[in-house]
């Protein structure tokens, strides 16, 4: 995990992604959505009981907005261009391919879910990092009401993936 926050391309792009969404009042695709959004994560997938490593799924959630720059200067689908500079920092700082796999397919699949479990589970700890029920924007937002978190965290035990 280190071995990326440090990676000087990864801390580039992150500033980049920082600079691109600076003036952005709705949610930010920053560091600390990805702390929210790996927190909810882990919890979920223990409580479910699906088997992934923590390291894996903590990774997954610090790249899975990362190619959001490439759509904001050209317009690729953040989770694909995600996918791509994925797979280029896990490269680099010499992750093992067959568990790069399993990070390429979280960050793939987390705008959509989909029928995987830990798949389903990372795209629900994305929408549910967000704290609409809180946000001074939420009447402007573009997510529909169905969307948008409207309670807190402990509140989501009722609610089915």
């Amino acid at each position: 995990m280190k071995n990326l926050l440090e990676h000087p391309v990864y801390k580039k792009q992150l500033h980049r992604l920082e600079r691109y969404e600076s003036e952005r009042v709705f949610c930010k695709h920053d560091a600390s959505h990805f702390e929210e959004m790996g927190r909810i994560a882990v919890a979920m997938m223990k409580k479910y009981g699906v088997e992934m490593e923590e390291e894996t799924v903590w990774l997954a959630a610090y790249l899975h907005d990362m190619g959001r720059v490439a759509q904001y200067e050209n317009g690729t689908p953040h989770d694909k261009a995600g996918t791509v500079f994925a797979r280029r920092m896990l490269q680099e700082i010499g992750y093992p391919e067959n568990k790069s796999e399993e990070i390429i397919a979280l960050i793939d699949g987390h705008r959509s879910g989909g029928s995987d479990m830990p798949v389903r589970i990372f795209a629900w700890a994305d929408k549910r990092s967000r704290a609409c029920y809180a946000c001074e924007q939420a009447a402007a937002c573009k997510w529909s009401d169905e969307r948008k978190n409207r309670y807190a965290f402990e509140d989501l035990e009722a609610e089915q993936l």
